[in-house]
């Protein structure tokens, strides 16, 4: 039973004196702070695709497929706070003739995804068609497509 669990059971159960009373408050704000002290998480956008799996997409792809009603897309959960990286290497130095380490870490990246017009152009110039239902693709041309994308990601790093 987590910490919380057990504060809402103690508040059920109600208090005989004003001292236990003090302390339930005392717990109460106690939790709050806890809770109030974590990181905000971030909402995971998702897409399911043709053979019933799901994909993650950014918020813009899921607000436009939200607004033209063209996949089933759902908001599944909040990722947690990310753990600060462990170094990959460390920086040796001298300070006052003792050997020193820090540690060095990789830089953070952020995600930056292609905008819906941009794959929309990108299939169009690879051979793909929109027939007013779905969009559609020549199977000699999926290939192309795929690795055109990973291109346009790649630019954007």
């Amino acid at each position: 039973m987590t910490e919380a669990e057990q504060i809402m059971k103690r508040c059920q159960a109600g208090t005989r004196n004003y001292e236990e009373a003090n302390n339930l408050h005392a717990a109460c704000y106690g939790i709050i702070g806890k809770l109030l002290a974590q990181p905000e998480q971030e909402p995971i956008y998702q897409y399911q695709m043709a053979n019933g799996s799901w994909i993650d997409q950014t918020k813009e792809s899921h607000d436009y497929n939200v607004r033209h009603g063209q996949a089933t897309v759902r908001v599944v959960y909040t990722r947690p706070p990310q753990p600060e990286q462990e170094p990959v290497a460390w920086e040796l130095g001298v300070v006052n003739g003792v050997v020193t380490r820090r540690p060095v870490a990789r830089p953070q990246r952020t995600w930056v995804g292609l905008t819906d017009r941009e794959m929309e152009d990108t299939f169009i110039q690879c051979g793909g068609k929109w027939n007013g239902d779905f969009w559609k693709i020549e199977d000699a041309d999926f290939h192309p497509f795929v690795r055109t994308i990973e291109a346009n990601l790649k630019e954007k790093l």
